[in-house]
């Protein structure tokens, strides 16, 4: 799917992901004096409004180029970004944004600031966002490149339902089940959690198993690391050892995001 976008003349960018709403970011200002330090033609900078985005949030960077020279600049501003995995490639269902092409021209010394909102839509896997913002003279050569990312992350990622099926003096059997309630795939996953009794695993399916203390470890395998939004594997467990106690853990962590 591939999403067109267009300037207005007053420079106001309108972003369109997916079947979400249109959002605006106000146009550009120019003026002011060049920053101290500033070398080359321009000094670009990009900025996220916040460190990490969940997959359901708009993503807003706002765009700052100083005019390092003496001279006005007659340019243009191309900005496009893409909901991208952790390789930087684009992610998984995630739409394909085309770039705008924004005429700018920033005064001597001046700086020119503004910034652009894309919308995240259900069904794009993605890990990180990538904003582009380029700048070209007016014959079309490219002045400056500007690339920033931002990292995505699930709010809650995961259920998980740990069952004693079977226990009796010194030993038990337990199965786990893992549930992607998030909106990004798990290519691999780690599960942490911690024995509430002096358990000691011994055999383990579906996974493999670190154990300090009553900290538990189980890594996903080649044939079940992925867990797609939604679902879930049932088809991890364990057997082990105890001597006082048998009580089951109480929270688990997928990833490093604490369970629901």
């Amino acid at each position: 799917m591939r999403i067109l976008r267009m300037a207005a003349l007053m420079l106001v960018a309108f972003v369109l992901c997916g079947t979400g709403t249109a959002s605006a970011a106000g146009p550009g200002a120019a003026g002011g004096s060049a920053a101290a330090g500033c070398t080359g033609v321009l000094a670009l900078t990009q900025t996220f409004s916040q460190p990490s985005y969940t997959p359901d949030q708009a993503v807003t960077v706002t765009v700052t180029a100083v005019n390092c020279t003496d001279q006005a600049l007659s340019t243009h501003l191309m900005p496009y970004g893409q909901f991208a995995d952790s390789t930087g490639g684009r992610g998984t269902g995630c739409v394909v944004i085309d770039p705008l092409w924004l005429p700018v021209t920033i005064a001597a010394n001046g700086t020119y600031s503004t910034s652009f909102t894309y919308s995240h839509f259900s069904g794009c896997q993605a890990s990180q966002f990538v904003a582009y913002d380029n700048f070209y003279d007016a014959s079309g050569a490219l002045i400056v490149a500007g690339t920033a990312s931002v990292p995505i992350v699930p709010a809650t990622a995961c259920h998980v339902s740990y069952t004693n099926q079977g226990e009796w003096q010194g030993g038990f059997t337990a199965a786990i089940s893992i549930t992607n309630t998030g909106k990004i795939a798990n290519t691999a996953w780690t599960l942490t959690f911690a024995f509430g009794g002096d358990q000691k695993v011994g055999s383990v399916w579906g996974a493999g198993a670190t154990q300090n203390g009553s900290a538990v470890t189980l890594s996903s395998l080649a044939w079940d690391s992925a867990i797609a939004p939604g679902q879930t594997i049932n088809f991890v467990g364990l057997t082990g050892t105890w001597g006082t106690s048998d009580l089951a853990p109480s929270s688990f962590a997928l990833n490093g995001v604490t369970c629901a």
